[in-house]
Formats: structure tokens, sequence, C-alpha cells
């Protein structure tokens, strides 16, 4: 099978991120092969829009969801199972961007449990869903990273760990 059979007519979509930017995009690519799509992400708001943006000629759902949270991925596990079926591509995509200082652990504990805790969370989540499916279709889970967590970024401690010396 090739990597890309994946975006075919009918199959799920699981994004998460999904409300903008890369996430939403990677939503409009699947949504032009046919896929349903189970868009994610914690902003309501941009969430109905962009269901509102990928048109009506195939299912697609929104789910409200803090990424960092296990249990609301079990939530959400259920909650695709019953309403799609199979997983066919996850997406990993929901990031935070803030900025604060070393003596800030808060904004370090944000950063991991969103941008590390939430990918963690979701592999946790549906690697054995997607495991478990009939092998005769292709599914792929995709990770999404961003520049910013290996750059030194202007007040981004977090970058800054792997790059500079105190």
């Amino acid at each position: 099978m090739s990597p890309t059979s994946v975006f075919a007519r009918g199959n799920t979509a699981l994004i998460t991120g999904a409300a903008s930017g890369i996430g939403l995009a990677v939503a409009k690519l699947c949504r032009s092969h046919g896929m349903k799509l189970a868009l994610v992400d914690n902003n309501t708001e941009n969430l109905a829009l962009a269901k509102a943006s990928l048109g009506t000629e195939q299912t697609t759902e929104t789910y409200s969801v803090d990424v960092s949270k296990i249990e609301q991925w079990s939530d959400l596990r259920d909650k695709v199972k019953k309403t799609f079926g199979d997983v066919d591509f996850l997406m990993l995509n929901a990031a935070v961007g803030v900025t604060g200082g070393w003596e800030n652990v808060e904004y370090f504990r944000k950063i991991m449990d969103t941008n590390l805790f939430g990918v963690i969370n979701g592999i946790a989540t549906f690697l054995p869903v997607i495991q478990s499916q009939q092998k005769a279709k292709a599914s792929a889970i995709v990770i999404t990273g961003s520049k910013q967590g290996i750059t030194n970024v202007k007040l981004n401690s977090v970058a800054l760990c792997s790059q500079e010396p105190l």
C-alpha cells in the first residue's frame, strides 16, 4: 500500500488542532479526498468556523478537547468510535505557543502538558484502536511539531533549554 492511500474516499481523519493553521489545512486536504472528519480543538468558536468552511458533502464532527487531559481522550475515543467506527488517519497537531520565563513553572507545565503529553495521550489512546482495525486498508499517524520548539525564540524559555547555557 502506498503511504498516500490513507487519503481515500470514506476513510476517517481525526485531527487535533484542527480549528486553524496546519490542522485546518490538512482537514481541507482530507476533505478534498472525500474523507470523513473528526475535528478536535479546544476553541469551540474556531471549530464551528472550521466545520462551516469544509462544506457538508461528507460527515464532519467537532470535539472540544483539552489534549493534555487523558480522561478527555478516552471520552473522545468512545464518541469517535460511535460516530465513525475506524480512524484511518490520526494527526496529532494541537499545540500552544506562550511566552514565559524560567521562574514560571506553570508556563513550562502548560507547554509540556499540551505539546508533549497531548501527543503521548493521543498515541496511548488511539494506537491500540488503529492497530486492532482491519489491515486491508492503509492507516497513518502523523505528529507535527513547530520549529519554535527547536529555535531560539525571544522569551521562550522552553526552546532555550537545549540551546543556551544559563
